[in-house]
């Protein structure tokens, strides 16, 4: 698997099955800053995964095929340091929430149709502290001694 410098632009990974989101959310994260790749269902993201270093997943909840927490939840076992963000129509639905907090591990619940300030925030949520861990480990790194 690829690997992304601390520096880099972060890499989200959008999945969804309706090509306007995936238009929409591709923009309001390219002019976020992030690096967006797409992927029109589970079974591509995981394709994707194999070949790219991602650092966030965007995903509908509900696709056919494969379901975004069952997404998620193979994503975790492959690459468990990306972080997720469902998108759900059904938000207001026990169930749903449960099975994206509990046993998908999700790290953020947006519900749809979501706007531009919503799923920048999500984004934002989950990536700043990666971009902490990065930064401590440079300067970690940087006051090391050198071996001669």
């Amino acid at each position: 698997m690829a690997t992304n410098a601390s520096n880099a632009q972060p890499v989200v990974l959008c999945v969804d099955d309706d090509a306007d989101t995936l238009k929409f959310v591709k923009v309001v994260l390219s002019g976020f800053g992030c690096r967006v790749l797409t992927a029109e269902d589970g079974q591509q993201a995981l394709r994707t995964l194999e070949q790219q270093h991602v650092d966030v997943l965007v995903c509908d909840a509900q696709m056919p095929g494969m379901p975004g927490t069952e997404v998620i939840r193979t994503v975790r076992l492959i690459a468990p340091h990306v972080r997720s963000i469902l998108l759900s129509a059904h938000c207001d639905d026990v169930r749903t929430v449960t099975e994206a907090v509990n046993i998908s591990h999700v790290d953020q619940l947006v519900p749809k149709p979501f706007d531009i300030k919503e799923i920048r925030r999500a984004v934002q949520a989950v990536l700043t502290p990666l971009q902490d861990a990065a930064r401590r480990a440079c300067a970690s790194t940087a006051q090391q001694p050198v071996a001669r």
